[in-house]
């Protein structure tokens, strides 16, 4: 193995036993959020193709972001028969708390290539122990911590500009 990639294994496993208890605990500890629905039904029909003939759903965030976000619950056919999805939580095959949960660790894994290319960046600017400190800042920050399990996709349209920055 190479010392680089030495380090971004213990990144990633840092970071897996950090982000995935936490995801945890803030979605089995909130109540889902007024603007949840609106991206879960979104990115339900970004995926089924319909978005656009959709007049309910108004078009102002990026669907894409959206219907990553519901995709693990999209291929666990979670909302399979319903035709015309208008409640993303209530009614399915999943509980509420179910859906939440398994969005939360979707997202908690989305967000380490983001954390991956944060520590590269640094490393390649300052050195390693920048990238280390870059990265630890990045996973305990509380407006990272407190957003990244949620259905809304404010860290990945960050966590995607940092990407194409780089």
């Amino acid at each position: 193995f190479h010392r680089l990639h030495l380090h971004l294994l213990l990144l990633v496993l840092v970071a897996l036993v950090i982000l995935i208890p936490r995801s945890l605990a803030i979605t089995r500890e909130q109540s889902e959020r007024v603007d949840d629905q609106y991206h879960l039904v979104r990115g339900i029909a970004y995926l089924r193709g319909d978005l656009l003939a959709r007049a309910d759903l108004p078009l102002n965030d990026p669907p894409l972001g959206e219907g990553v976000t519901v995709l693990p619950l999209w291929l666990a056919r979670c909302w399979a028969g319903n035709a015309h999805v208008t409640d993303a939580l209530y009614g399915h095959r999943f509980t509420a708390d179910q859906i939440l949960a398994v969005i939360g660790l979707w997202k908690s894994l989305l967000f380490i290539p983001g954390l991956i290319v944060i520590f590269l960046w640094c490393r390649d600017l300052y050195g390693i122990a920048a990238g280390w400190l870059a990265a630890t800042i990045v996973l305990i920050e509380p407006t990272f911590a407190a957003h990244i399990p949620l259905p809304t996709i404010d860290v990945l349209g960050v966590e995607a500009i940092v990407i194409a920055c780089y």
